[in-house]
């Protein structure tokens, strides 16, 4: 499975690696990091990806989706699971889960709420602040929802 990482500091690659070596998760073949941001220009150069991951500067539009090709589950399942971040989306493809997408902050992305109107929905959120207002945004923007939260 092709795992991409896109704006990677180098200190976030060592990082990255090794947290992924002590889950028996790297593979060097299959997970890249890219220090750039995922843009339009250059999504075709990832059009092998199942998975992206992306973080502040990185904006996934219709364009990008179209060209990249979604988890193998997100076009052709009629539910995606919502997930907070990163480690959240590894943990659930290693388990053969792989209709998952990650909003990565508190602000759901206006491509992840177009998919929330279109596909049930299943949110796995952590019980604190940022679960908290992942939530109310859910509420407002997803047709139709489930949740499940980490309680601490």
């Amino acid at each position: 499975m092709k795992i991409y990482f896109f704006e990677i500091e180098d200190w976030e690659k060592i990082h990255l690696e090794r947290r992924l070596k002590e889950k028996d998760l790297y593979n060097k073949d299959e997970i890249k990091f890219i220090k750039e941001e995922l843009t339009e220009n250059n999504a075709l150069n990832f059009k092998d990806a199942e998975v992206i991951s992306i973080f502040i500067y990185s904006k996934i539009t219709e364009e990008i989706i179209d060209k990249l090709p979604a988890g193998p589950a997100i076009d052709e399942s009629d539910a995606i699971i919502i997930v907070e971040g990163r480690a959240d989306v590894l943990n659930l493809l290693k388990h053969g889960i792989k209709n998952v997408i990650a909003v990565e902050g508190t602000n759901i992305p206006k491509t992840i709420i177009e998919l929330c109107k279109k596909k049930t929905v299943t949110a796995f959120l952590d019980g604190d602040r940022g679960g908290d207002l992942i939530l109310k945004e859910l509420v407002v923007e997803a047709q139709r929802f489930a949740i499940a939260r980490r309680l601490y």
